[in-house]
């Protein structure tokens, strides 16, 4: 079985993983994947579903596709002139940059809904820990809240 990858293909797998570590670095903000408090609350238990479907196995299943898209052989005079190497390069990377409209498509349903997702405020987050036996420590923040998020208030009331 051959596995090796032809130029399109090493492009866009370059283009990928760079666009993916830039638009993986927005993250920690949201802490979209806070296993910590998976078991003990309902909002951070959806939110890393969320995550995980969006951020994780969509990536992985539009990666696989465009690959194997991207497969056949390429012949080595394609990249002696600027316009038959553009057919190569230009399909190659532009796949690469559906990894931010993924990170948006989280955004927007995460900000359609915030509710489902974080607590409003750290009162709220702290009453729903102490019901689930989860200490809390006002100083030390267990999770975003919409507060602290600084969603728009049009949005805390859904």
């Amino acid at each position: 079985m051959d596995f090796t990858m032809n130029a399109a293909q090493q492009i866009f797998l370059v283009f990928f993983a760079i666009f993916w570590g830039t638009a993986a670095n927005a993250w920690p903000r949201w802490k979209a994947f806070n296993w910590a408090l998976v078991l003990s609350s309902r909002r951070v238990r959806q939110r890393v579903v969320l995550s995980s479907i969006v951020l994780n196995v969509i990536p992985v299943i539009y990666f696989i596709l465009i690959l194997r898209h991207l497969n056949g052989s390429i012949h080595e005079d394609r990249f002696r002139t600027f316009s038959s190497a553009s057919g190569i390069v230009l399909p190659a990377i532009l796949p690469s940059f559906a990894v931010f409209g993924l990170y948006r498509l989280w955004i927007a349903v995460v900000e359609f809904r915030p509710g489902w997702f974080y607590y409003k405020d750290d009162k709220e987050m702290a009453d729903d820990m102490m019901r689930c036996d989860v200490s809390f420590e006002g100083e030390r923040r267990l999770d975003p809240t919409i507060k602290s998020l600084n969603l728009k208030k049009l949005f805390q009331n859904r």
